[in-house]
């Protein structure tokens, strides 16, 4: 798997809701299959990004399925 990250994180937020401390830490892959293999083994954990990333790995699959 190809990617590329930054060695610090992209603006570090204490968001008041939560509590939690969030980082972003910006990833580029090669290709679509890095991107896909990097997105299961790193999925966001809230939020609407995690609906957005379980919605692109659907359709992924629903695609594969539809190759022959």
């Amino acid at each position: 798997m190809n990617y590329e990250t930054q060695k610090e994180p992209h603006k570090p937020t204490r968001p008041h809701e939560t509590g939690r401390v969030s980082a972003i830490w910006p990833a580029k892959t090669t290709g679509q299959e890095d991107a896909h293999k990097w997105t299961i083994l790193t999925p966001p954990t809230t939020g609407p990004k995690r609906a957005a990333t379980q919605e692109w790995l659907q359709t992924r699959k629903n695609t594969q399925q539809q190759c022959p």
